[in-house]
């Protein structure tokens, strides 16, 4: 082959290519499979990098540390206190009182949020730590929890007493009690039940006694 025909080839060769070049880079299709340029490698985070920087999950590293605490005292009675003081320290609109030998009652109770559930005998005296709660609290209603089996009517008056109620058990006072002179005399053998005087008797002869 002669040297211009050899020319001519690679002349059209080099079109050719230059013109399919243009055709693969110019198709949408095309464009999204070659990259376009390569990726940095120092850019680049894995699936596992990114869930070990999120905090809070349990194993990993989190922001901030959590500290333990607990709200306790010697007795169950106690314990209620403590966590009714954590809970409500400006007081409270009820108290909830529940027996504190058996669980079900203030347990199921747990939804309540007007105020706190503090545990009380069931029919026995209150403790002191109990009442003083109650008192601080000063609450508008004091609820027992259960029926008169689980708390009986001594013990609510006592937690109502406690937070300055009205049990409307008292006794009646000095005032109400009836006076020596209020009471009523007995009618004398000259008066009859009308107030007025009686014939004196007579005998079975007419004359008087």
């Amino acid at each position: 082959m002669s040297r211009p025909a050899r020319s001519a080839l690679s002349g059209i060769a080099v079109a050719l290519t230059v013109v399919v070049g243009f055709a693969l880079f110019a198709n949408p299709a095309v464009s999204q499979i070659l990259p376009t340029e390569s990726p940095d490698p120092s850019e680049t985070v894995t699936e596992t990098e990114t869930e070990s920087e999120e905090p809070g999950l349990p194993g990993l590293p989190g922001e901030g540390e959590v500290e333990g605490d607990r709200l306790g005292g010697e007795t169950r009675f106690e314990t209620s206190v403590s966590i009714s003081q954590e809970a409500y320290p400006d007081g409270a609109d009820d108290v909830f009182i529940a027996r504190a030998d058996e669980f079900p009652d203030s347990l199921s109770a747990g939804a309540l949020t007007t105020g706190p559930i503090l545990l009380v005998p069931s029919c026995d005296t209150i403790p002191d730590v109990v009442t003083e709660e109650i008192a601080r609290l000063a609450p508008d209603r004091v609820v027992a929890l259960g029926g008169d089996t689980a708390v009986c009517a001594d013990v609510l008056d006592e937690a109502v007493a406690a937070a300055g109620g009205d049990t409307g058990s008292e006794e009646p006072t000095e005032s109400e009690t009836p006076t020596e002179s209020e009471t009523p005399t007995e009618p004398t053998e000259t008066e009859t039940t009308e107030g007025f005087p009686t014939e004196d008797p007579v005998d079975a002869d007419g004359a008087s006694s």
